[in-house]
């Protein structure tokens, strides 16, 4: 043990023989008021996966990156000397840990990658031999809870007999106008709020699209109510409209543009009728360029989301619809001549 003291200098100060190792956790203010708060506060070490470099803690609300910071300054972790007067230095750090509030773009595409993209119905009975269910997915992305769970959202998300997915535009194109189908043969209308049971009623036996991610749809675009669905009308014409021409894209790489009156039309048509003149490209603003002197639209993507999508139109196992699903497009062909679905 080395001691440095001085004549009247204060405490005596001894360095132990043998310093054991310790690492210092900086925390923000934010962070420290939730662990020292009277609720029971719970904290979350995540990563990807074991071979991750980047390491997150998470509350239930916020994730926070750790950093790892040196410093040249000598850092002590000290005790009361027990044999004397004075202190001793039990540890010493040459690093810490800093943690900082994160924003959540890297652990949306984690988040996305873990699901499994659906472009059509059977794509669902593909069972992996290792199925991600939604605590998985959870669990393995580097964010709080609450924050996966607003991406799950605004995914569109859905578990479906133990499995996580994330369907395309194209998909999400089919479902829709199959759910406005199915409204108009139910006389149900879309636009104003829907009771519970008046959707549980029309969706009774419907097995062309998995339930969860009906109402996954429901849940991203209508407003909380507990007896009643809401669709949030500028939020929904964006995200059929969106939807309406990214799938074009997908389905037609090698055709990216279409005449902008044929994707105005098609648009119109996938929304209930009360909606439909309102349905404008400024509401798609940064989401798609015009060429032809306005005469042909494409949709424009973010390069993350071009390379997340990629994997949509990968080679899958051949699988078959289940025999028995309802087909509305021939069984109301009679009804869609005399009028549109609303």
């Amino acid at each position: 043990m080395s001691t440095s003291t001085k004549p009247d200098s204060g405490t005596p100060f001894s360095i132990a023989a043998d310093l054991q190792p310790c690492r210092l956790l900086e925390l923000p203010p934010d962070l420290l008021d939730y662990l020292v708060s009277t609720d029971a506060p719970t904290l979350s070490f995540k990563a990807k996966d074991a071979t991750d470099p980047e390491a997150f803690l998470t509350t239930k609300h916020r994730s926070y990156s750790i950093r790892q910071v040196h410093t040249s300054n000598t850092v002590y972790i000290t005790n009361p000397a027990a044999n004397s007067s004075g202190t001793i230095a039990v540890s010493q750090c040459a690093s810490a840990l800093e943690c900082l509030p994160t924003p959540n773009r890297h652990a949306e595409s984690v988040l996305r990658s873990l699901l499994i993209p659906v472009a059509q119905p059977q794509d669902v009975n593909i069972r992996l031999s290792d199925p991600p269910s939604r605590s998985y997915v959870f669990a393995h992305t580097p964010m709080s809870h609450d924050e996966c769970d607003h991406v799950w959202r605004d995914l569109v998300a859905f578990e479906h007999d133990g499995q996580s997915f994330r369907p395309t535009a194209a998909a999400l194109t089919g479902v829709w106008k199959w759910l406005l189908e199915i409204a108009y043969a139910h006389a149900v209308n879309l636009a104003i709020p829907i009771q519970r049971e008046s959707i549980d009623k029309m969706l009774d036996g419907e097995d062309e699209w998995p339930r969860s991610l009906v109402d996954a749809i429901f849940m991203k675009l209508s407003e909380s109510e507990q007896e009643s669905v809401h669709l949030q009308q500028q939020p929904t014409l964006k995200w059929v409209g969106q939807n309406t021409l990214e799938s074009h894209h997908q389905i037609h790489p090698d055709q990216p543009t279409i005449e902008t009156s044929d994707f105005l039309e098609a648009w119109r048509d996938a929304l209930p009728e009360a909606w439909r003149p309102m349905a404008s490209l400024d509401m798609l603003k940064g989401l798609y360029k015009l060429s032809a002197g306005g005469k042909r639209i494409e949709f424009v993507r973010n390069q993350s989301t071009q390379a997340a999508e990629a994997t949509a139109g990968a080679a899958k196992p051949a699988t078959t619809a289940t025999a028995g699903k309802r087909k509305w497009h021939e069984k109301f062909a009679a009804a869609r001549k005399q009028g549109k679905p609303s």
